[in-house]
């Protein structure tokens, strides 16, 4: 199922995510693409509210009231896992639209044409093809062979890049300058996507008073500037998931208006005209336990890439 994704310190799981399908919750392609637009209405109303100077609640308020749930980014109840993606109030019910994964979508095709034309020049002459080093290390890469379409599953070679630093961060900003698109999810220094180590620097930085640099949604409620339709990317590995992953393209109809909130972009090669999009589903109630403390939300991330993201079950997301 994946390439990549963030892991905790446990043994390798089971492959335990590839067992749920949308029927067994009762979603067909146009059930999910209704919920992903109606949370995508809701998103755009609260930030034109909020731009126009009208909130008369504070945003995950207002989310709780349309939506019955809240969503926070909180230190992982794993250990050296970093951030974690939570669920501070409310119950999302088996089915529902969670939120959704942020990144760059690439087919086989374009990861070729990478590799083919971005080589590595070794004293004036090309190199073979290789890798894109993108990839390498990346614990925020996705991938999937079987997405949803109108009629049904289809077998399609996609991969999604979340990684919300330097390079990664700076092939996003590539892609969506001809998509419109919501980039909130990027760990941007003064507008430009900083290294790990960089935005880290930057963060000890701001604390002190020094820096500029706004740590999005380390442990507050209010996800200070990130959107909460673009929060998947920070949710970690448990071999006993919450939710599952489904890729699907919205309809070349979808409303323009709404896509400027889809923290997704396709890469280069892809039809334009209909964008992936990356939903983060239940599969089952979520609840914070009985004393009312925030629960941690999971998904089975699949097998070990070897080579590209994790790289054995003892690895931690690096923050």
């Amino acid at each position: 199922l994946s390439w990549g994704g963030r892991r905790g310190k446990e043994p390798k799981p089971p492959h335990t995510t590839l067992f749920y399908r949308p029927e067994s919750l009762q979603l067909n392609y146009d059930k999910l693409v209704d919920k992903i637009r109606s949370k995508l209405i809701l998103a755009a109303r609260i930030e034109a509210e909020a731009l126009a100077g009208l909130l008369t609640k504070p945003r995950h308020e207002l989310w709780y009231e349309a939506e019955g749930f809240v969503l926070g980014v909180r230190q992982s109840t794993i250990e050296g896992a970093g951030r974690g993606l939570f669920l501070l109030r409310g119950k999302i019910p088996a089915g529902e639209v969670v939120t959704l994964y942020p990144g760059t979508t690439y087919t086989i095709n374009d990861l070729l044409d990478i590799a083919s034309t971005e080589s590595i020049y070794d004293f004036g002459a090309p190199s073979e093809p290789m890798l894109p080093l993108f990839l390498l290390n990346n614990a925020y890469l996705l991938s999937e062979k079987s997405v949803l379409y109108e009629d049904g599953w289809r077998h399609v070679d996609l991969m999604v890049d979340g990684n919300p630093y330097g390079q990664s961060a700076l092939r996003f900003m590539r892609e969506r300058v001809d998509q419109v698109c919501d980039r909130s999810y990027l760990e941007l220094s003064h507008d430009i996507p900083a290294t790990q180590e960089q935005y880290r620097a930057e963060v000890q930085l701001n604390e002190r008073g020094i820096g500029k640099t706004v740590r999005k949604g380390a442990t507050h409620t209010e996800l200070e500037g990130r959107s909460v339709m673009s929060l998947g990317h920070l949710i970690n590995h448990a071999s006993d998931p919450h939710v599952r992953m489904i890729f699907v393209p919205m309809p070349k109809n979808f409303t323009p208006e709404l896509l400027c909130h889809v923290p997704s972009v396709n890469a280069r090669n892809m039809d334009h005209s209909r964008r992936w999009v990356i939903a983060v589903v239940a599969i089952e109630d979520i609840e914070c336990d009985a004393e009312g403390q925030a629960k941690e939300i999971f998904f089975d991330y699949g097998r070990d890439p070897v080579t590209l993201g994790w790289k054995g079950p003892t690895s931690t997301r690096r923050e």
